[in-house]
């Protein structure tokens, strides 16, 4: 159970972690199986798909949780993907820091040329993108650039 482990978890961590619980659904209204597909933390931003969170209770918290100063004492700028981004697997990115302190951002070159130009632009302004063509793991094992890496 989640409160199960936030619990053993926030006992050993220097920095404990609270849950936010969401339910999140796609264009069709079927539960979307995996956060990786709705959602990724980079260093100043989180990209969301909050037009998956039909609850508006549940996306109001969610966002503020993520991006309010007064609440979180790290928060994120919003990337507001939509549900053609996430589609095209632009939720399914990850943030990584090469040798010289650089923040980079993964994704499939799918997700690159399917953001909408203000969110690419965000992105490319705060971090190296870097893409290749994913196509055979997104079509065939339905993943992509995140579930690629190890953290």
């Amino acid at each position: 159970m989640l409160s199960d482990f936030m619990d053993k978890f926030n006992k050993i961590s220097k920095n404990p972690y609270d849950t936010i619980v969401y339910r999140t659904y796609d264009k069709g209204g079927s539960p979307i199986y995996h956060t990786n597909v709705v959602q990724a933390i980079l260093k100043d931003h989180v990209v969301l798909c909050t037009e998956a969170i039909k609850d508006e209770s549940s996306r109001k918290r969610v966002v503020d949780e993520l991006t309010n100063p007064k609440i979180n004492n790290s928060p994120r700028e919003l990337i507001d993907i939509n549900y053609e981004e996430m589609g095209n697997m632009a939720g399914n990115m990850i943030m990584l820091m090469n040798t010289q302190g650089k923040h980079l951002c993964i994704m499939s070159e799918r997700a690159r040329q399917n953001l909408r130009r203000h969110n690419l632009q965000t992105i490319e302004k705060n971090y190296k993108i870097v893409s290749a063509d994913l196509t055979t793991i997104e079509l065939i094992g339905g993943g992509s650039a995140r579930c690629m890496v190890a953290e």
